[in-house]
Formats: C-alpha cells, sequence, structure tokens
C-alpha cells in the first residue's frame, strides 16, 4: 500500500481541498498484445479442475473453477460455475473470526497442517488456500527470472508520492513510511513462507523506492522505472496497490513479470497480458455489468426514492429514473462504461449524460461544476452513478451540495468507495463534525442513503482484528499494525502467495495460470464473505457483488464510529440478478 494510494482512498482532503487527486489508469503507450504463445500449463490441484470428474476434488463450501491453459480460448466475462455454500467451524487462534469455510478434500501425503481442507487455518484467512500436502523432492530449481530453488524474489513498489499529500497523510494518521511498509512486509513474509506449500522456497519481500511522479503520474518516467526494477531487481513479482498508472503494468506485463495492483481494468486489459497481470478487486467488467444488472433489477422504470429532500423547488423523488454517469476519461474507465451502457440497453435502460473528469489538477474546480452541470442538462439526472476513484467524490458531492442539487447518489463498488473509512469522509464523520462534502451536516449530506453495489465483504473484518492484523501478529509483529489498512495489503499479498502454491513446484507464469484456474473458488452465497476466485478471461479475484446503502446513524463494525454500508439480501453474480425491489428502510433515509 501506497502512499498515493492512501491518499486517494481515505484523505477527506479538508487542508489542501485546492488538491483534486482524481487519477485511476493511463493510457498505456504501447498497444496491447497478447504475451503468451498457445502453451498448457500445469498447476498443483489437478483433479480440482473439472467438477463432477471422476476422482475430482471439490469443495463443500465453494465453488470449483473450470481449469484452462493458457491456449484455451478465452470467453470475456465468463462467471464461476456456482455460489459458495456452507460454513464450517474450525480451531481459532484466540480473537480470530469462528466462521470458515471447508475447503476441498485433501490429496494424499502428509497434511497434518491442514484445517478443513485449507492449507491453514481459515480462522486467521478466510481465503486461505486449498490443502497440498508437504512436498518433498526435486522443485526444479531456477524455473523463471526471479525463482530459485530457493527463493522467489517479489518487489513491492513504493512511489514517490507528493509531499503535501503526505502532510494530510500524517494529520489523518494514515501516512505510510517506508519503513512502515518493510515492517509489514517482513510479518507478511514470514507468514507466508511458514503457511503456504512453496516447494522448498521461500518468499523474498523487497521494498522498491520510486523516484518518478505518481501524483499525477509521469507515465514516461513511470515506464521506463519499471524497466529499471525489473532490469535491477530481477523479480518473479512486482506487487503495486493502485490504479494510477495503466502504463506501468503493461510495462511490466511486457518484461513477462508478474504484476498484481491496477483495480478497476476491462477483463480485455488483463487477458491481452495473460498471464502477468491480476488482480485482487472485482474487474472494471464485472463492476460495470453488475451495475447495470442491478439497475435493471431493481431501478429501470420505477420513480426515483431515495433522493434528497433539501431542494424545494426541484423535488426529484417521485420522477421517473432518469441516469448520469461521472467518471475518469481514462479509456480503461470509458470502456468499463461502455459496457454498462451495452448492459443496460438490454432491459430498455440507457445512460442519459456523461462526464468523464481529467487528472489535471489546475482545472480541478472548473471540472467538478461542469460534471454537476452536465448531469443537470434536460432531462436533469435523477439518479448520478460515481465510477469514480475514493477521493473524487468529495468534491462531486460538495458540489452537488453547494448548487442545491440533491439527486440519488449510486455506486458500483470501483475503487474503495464501498468502505465504511471511505463513506464516512463523504458524510459528517463519527463526531458530528463537517467534512469537505457535507460542510452543514445538520442540513443533511448528499450521501446520505446513497446506495448501490459493493464488491467488499458486509460487513467488513473490524480494524482491531482482521486477517491483516492476524497475519501480521502471527508474523512476528509486535503490538498494533504499524498503519490501519493493512488488510487491504494483506490480500494482495494473500493472492501472490495462493498463486505461487497453485503453480506448483515448477513456478512459471502459464503455470501460475493453470494453478489459478483450477483451484476452488472460496465465499460468495450465504458465507457473508466475496466470492474469489478465477475464470476464463477474468483476473479480478473478486467475484461478486452485494446491494447496499449508506447508512450515516449505522455504527460501523470497522472502525466503530457513525457511518456503514448496510448490505441489502444475499450477493450476486453476473447473470444471477432478478426483479427485486430497493427495501431501505425510512428509518435509513434523509
Amino acid at each position: 500500500m501506497t502512499r498515493s494510494t492512501l491518499a486517494r482512498r481515505y484523505a477527506p482532503l479538508v487542508a489542501l481541498g485546492a488538491i483534486q487527486l482524481l487519477i485511476i489508469a493511463v493510457v498505456p503507450s504501447k498497444g496491447a498484445q497478447s504475451t503468451v504463445a498457445a502453451a498448457t500449463g500445469t498447476g498443483a490441484y489437478g483433479s480440482l479442475a473439472t467438477p463432477g470428474a471422476p476422482g475430482a476434488a471439490t469443495p463443500t463450501g465453494g465453488t470449483t473453477a473450470a481449469a484452462a491453459g493458457p491456449d484455451a480460448t478465452i470467453a470475456s466475462g465468463g462467471g464461476p460455475v456456482a455460489s459458495g455454500g456452507t460454513t464450517a467451524t474450525s480451531s481459532s487462534p484466540a480473537g480470530a473470526t469462528a466462521a470458515s469455510q471447508s475447503g476441498p478434500s485433501a490429496p494424499a501425503g502428509d497434511t497434518s497442517h491442514c484445517v478443513n481442507g485449507r492449507q491453514f487455518d481459515p480462522a486467521i484467512d478466510f481465503y486461505a488456500p486449498p490443502c497440498l500436502p508437504k512436498f518433498s523432492g526435486d522443485n526444479h530449481g531456477a524455473t523463471y527470472p526471479g525463482v530459485t530453488g530457493d527463493t522467489v524474489k517479489i518487489v513491492d513498489y513504493y512511489d514517490r508520492g507528493n509531499d503535501a499529500v503526505n502532510q494530510i497523510l500524517m494529520a489523518e494518521g494514515q501516512y505510510i513510511s517506508i519503513d512502515q511498509l518493510r515492517a509489514f512486509d517482513k510479518a507478511a513474509e514470514t507468514f507466508i513462507n511458514s503457511h503456504y506449500e512453496l516447494y522448498g522456497r521461500k518468499v523474498k519481500i523487497d521494498v522498491y523506492q520510486g523516484t518518478c511522479q505518481s501524483i499525477p503520474p509521469d507515465v514516461p518516467c513511470l515506464r521506463k522505472e519499471m524497466d529499471d526494477l525489473v532490469a535491477s531487481e530481477q523479480p518473479f513479482a512486482v506487487k503495486w496497490d493502485t490504479s494510477l498508472c495503466s502504463a506501468c503494468y503493461d510495462e511490466l506485463s511486457q518484461k513477462h513479470v508478474i504484476n498484481v495492483g491496477g483495480y478497476s481494468f476491462r477483463d480485455d486489459f488483463a487477458v491481452a497480458r495473460r498471464p502477468y497481470h491480476w488482480d485482487v478487486q472485482e474487474s472494471g467488467t464485472s463492476l460495470a455489468k453488475g451495475f447495470a444488472q442491478f439497475y435493471c433489477s431493481a431501478l429501470q422504470g420505477k420513480p426515483a426514492q431515495f433522493a434528497g429532500t433539501q431542494n424545494p423547488t426541484d423535488q426529484i423523488n417521485g420522477r421517473q429514473r432518469v441516469l448520469g454517469v461521472i467518471a475518469t476519461n481514462d479509456p480503461e474507465n470509458q470502456g468499463a462504461i461502455n459496457q454498462m451502457k451495452a448492459e443496460l440497453a438490454k432491459c430498455g435502460a440507457s445512460v442519459a449524460h456523461e462526464y468523464y473528469y481529467a487528472q489535471d489538477i489546475t482545472t480541478a474546480e472548473q471540472q467538478r461544476a461542469a460534471g454537476v452541470q452536465a448531469m443537470r442538462q434536460s432531462p436533469e439526472a435523477t439518479t448520478v452513478l460515481c465510477f469514480c476513484d475514493a477521493v473524487a467524490p468529495q468534491f462531486l458531492y460538495e458540489e452537488e451540495q453547494q448548487e442545491n442539487y440533491y439527486p440519488e447518489n449510486a455506486i458500483a463498488g470501483a475503487e474503495f468507495m464501498d468502505v465504511d473509512s471511505v463513506g464516512q469522509s463523504y458524510g459528517p464523520g463519527a463526531s458530528g463534525g463537517s467534512s469537505l462534502a457535507c460542510p452543514l451536516p445538520q442540513n443533511g449530506c448528499e450521501y446520505d442513503v446513497a446506495f448501490g453495489v459493493s464488491s467488499q465483504s458486509v460487513p467488513m473484518e473490524p480494524v482491531s482484528n482482521n486477517a491483516g492484523t492476524r497475519v501480521w501478529k502471527l508474523g512476528g509483529g509486535q503490538g498494533a499494525p504499524p498503519y490501519e489498512p493493512v488488510w487491504r495489503t494483506w490480500d494482495y499479498y494473500s493472492l501472490l502467495a495462493s498463486l505461487i502454491q497453485g503453480a506448483g513446484p515448477d513456478l512459471t507464469p502459464v503455470n501460475v495460470e493453470a494453478g489459478a484456474l483450477q483451484a476452488p473458488a472460496i465465499g460468495g452465497g450465504d458465507t457473508g464473505r466475496t466470492l474469489r476466485g478465477f475464470t476464463k478471461g477474468n483476473y479480478g479475484w473478486n467475484q461478486d457483488l452485494a446491494v447496499v446503502y449508506w447508512s450515516r446513524n449505522q455504527t460501523s463494525k470497522y472502525n466503530g464510529k457513525k457511518g456503514a454500508y448496510v448490505q441489502i439480501g444475499g450477493r450476486h453474480k453476473l447473470g444471477e440478478w432478478s426483479t427485486t425491489d430497493l427495501p431501505i428502510p425510512p428509518t435509513a433515509q434523509r
């Protein structure tokens, strides 16, 4: 987790409102190209590949994803075969979550370390991978650059950030120094090496301090820096949890290096760079199509009913819904919105107004006014979807409030807008004070009763006892973790470690892909957790969505502060949405 990523997601930017971090991805300067010739990979899970096949080990509480080697036909947008099911209770470390989903039947060999069919107790991390027997034998040594018979090299890229943003982060308690990052990385390294099957190897995580400007991103410099990083560090994988620079992930893929991060990119981006680009978060394609299917099932053809009533001369509730969309002008984002529009058209819905903002800080004030003006063209948007990064909405909602415009505000679960602590920055705040987006909370806030879809598990685990905190302690960390959102950093290491385990002893990107597609998906259904797994054509680990609304008075189980997302009903995969109402209780409304 980098300073710039935290700034975009969490900092309310009260002190420096002039700084507009409206950043997502940047156009790759090289055309997307498939980086893998026809080849067949071999993963570690083998018979888990085909559900119901003779001898197949099928999980009792998850989904078995269909396997495919890198030469398989890619079908964009495919979903997991079935939703997750039952949960099982396992022995737990002190304070850990007790409910854990059982995994596949363990293969033959020494599996005494496994718990409920998983490699380690899923009460530590709900997404603990399937159990594998303790490895013995030849791991084939140096199977790929960054891999030896003893180690797997991972680089954690720490971008340069911005001095003004760093000051805000320090005031907010969200600043991550490079030493703090190294401290958690060390704990994560220790935990991975003692809990995952790495076939006689150990991961080695090194932090690489960037020198290029990242806010806004200096793309030519960053591209070259990715090249320099690969040349000097020779990593097997690079982690950079951000959406700042799609060109950077393109460059790493061109260099045939596994890379994780770069969220909200379309499926096509990862498919064109397979098997190198992976992410924890729901792909931009799945988010866009998922929101469209939600809109068709719950909102299309019905009058608005969750808009604010603060402006008596512009009453929006009762009008037939008119949808407007605000997003960045990055081609990846715009492409996802185009996919959304195509999905909406299937039920006769459409996007009436669109505004794509640039990342130019010098025109931030003009842009936010222009965005709201675009939504208010005739017919005025009753429902405004912000398919945004986590900070830009603060400026949008402030502008709406200044203009006395109170539409329904909708979200698509993009870029951590659906995390309680981020939503709190759009409202009055835990202490009843004001935020940039809600300067006069006594009059009601723009974000009150915002609704839409979320890719997060709802409610999230508490800050004091989530997977990242447990890994910190079990990895040798002393006291509290070095920074709050260690859960998100751990998600990316959990992904990387699972990919390495799934590849088997012959560690190559081709086998990483084969193992990922063989592994059973975990969560979803009635587990209360996000479904995670990989399918052909979709390289985002999160695979389903929940319907949520924002309640300013609900106490967050995440951080104990006022303001939380509340889930309605179960979780949904693409194609599983059915006609429904949106039962937001009157007590939660403005």
